[in-house]
């Protein structure tokens, strides 16, 4: 039970209090006098106020403390018990005492009726406001558990991509050590995009990403990798996710023949679906089995995550062909601000 008294819900309830008491003190005079207004004059209503509504206000704030007082009781049958036992003492000592002091006469029906409605109303809102609280703590640990499982299989990712990069420079050095040169300046360029560990990125930036990488993938295969772009400049401020198409040309390049006789050409090209397509001709490296790898299944969790729409994946005409989900600005600006909630 985890509802703390604030000073707004203080308010909330001597408000309400306040409303109980004029309805309830208009319907007993109606009753008893016939009239809603059964004094001489203001002073008159006053006096019969601060006699009414004094021991109702004065139960009213221990009530409200033995509700809302810290306790680790998780049971809710029990703690209402608990409670309700106490109010009962309460009301029993209070009515006592408040004769002896104020030398005035307790209706022990009414002191009852106004401690029954005032315990009903307040422990309700405990548990209404302590049900809240659980939903919003439920659901904040919910995004947390999303936001580890995202960041744990985008971390997946870097050194997968370090690892096969240093293996390609590995293979030039030594070889032909001014294409190693040149691969190692775009590499370094291309790795500085990955360590800026961004959780989206507009469109634009991910195609300048992949210039950088197809850069790379050319001083390596030379001629024989074409990579061709047709991207409609007003999706641009559109977001990926980081890597994912990088990761797309990676796949096509791992699992399909480069060479002079089957140079291998990869299309980058947006859709009227607000998805971007990467699509080549299937070449299948010698050995190699029909999947789609962990990096697509990667890739594809990671849009789940987000809550977007899954990555397709296709094999039709000898094309291999992955579509990616385009994010709309307004989307993304609304779940980066969750993420970083979340995380603060």
């Amino acid at each position: 039970m985890k509802v703390k008294l604030t000073w707004r819900l203080v308010a909330a309830l001597l408000l309400g209090l306040v409303g109980y008491y004029i309805v309830f003190q208009a319907f007993y005079n109606q009753i008893a006098f016939k009239t809603v207004f059964p004094y001489d004059n203001f002073a008159d209503m006053m006096v019969g106020v601060f006699y009414n509504f004094t021991p109702t206000f004065l139960q009213s704030v221990f009530i409200t403390a033995v509700i809302f007082r810290p306790t680790k009781i998780q049971h809710i049958g029990l703690k209402i018990a608990i409670d309700a036992l106490l109010v009962i003492v309460m009301l029993i000592i209070f009515n006592f005492a408040y004769t002896r002091l104020m030398d005035a006469h307790v209706d022990w029906g009414g002191s009852a009726f106004n401690a029954i409605f005032v315990f009903l109303g307040v422990e309700t809102t405990f548990y209404v406001l302590n049900f809240k609280s659980s939903m919003r703590e439920a659901e904040t640990q919910k995004q947390l558990a999303l936001q580890y499982r995202y960041d744990a299989l985008k971390a997946q990712v870097n050194p997968h991509f370090l690892f096969n990069s240093l293996n390609t420079l590995g293979g030039l050095i030594g070889n032909d050590d001014e294409r190693a040169q040149r691969y190692l300046q775009q590499f370094s360029a291309t790795y500085r995009y990955i360590m800026q560990g961004k959780r989206l990125v507009t469109l634009e930036e991910e195609l300048g990403f992949v210039e950088n990488y197809g850069q790379m993938m050319e001083i390596r295969y030379g001629k024989n990798l074409h990579i061709e772009q047709h991207v409609d400049a007003a999706l641009l401020h559109c977001y990926v996710v980081p890597i994912s198409i990088q990761l797309l040309l990676e796949n096509a390049i791992k699992h399909n023949v480069v060479s002079d006789r089957y140079p291998l050409r990869i299309e980058v090209a947006t859709t009227d679906k607000g998805t971007i397509r990467v699509s080549n001709a299937m070449r299948p490296k010698q050995g190699e089995s029909d999947s789609s790898g962990m990096g697509l299944a990667n890739l594809g969790k990671r849009y789940q995550l987000l809550g977007q729409r899954d990555i397709s994946i296709t094999s039709i005409n000898n094309v291999f062909t992955v579509e990616v989900p385009l994010i709309e600005p307004q989307a993304a600006a609304k779940m980066l601000e969750q993420l970083n909630n979340k995380k603060s």
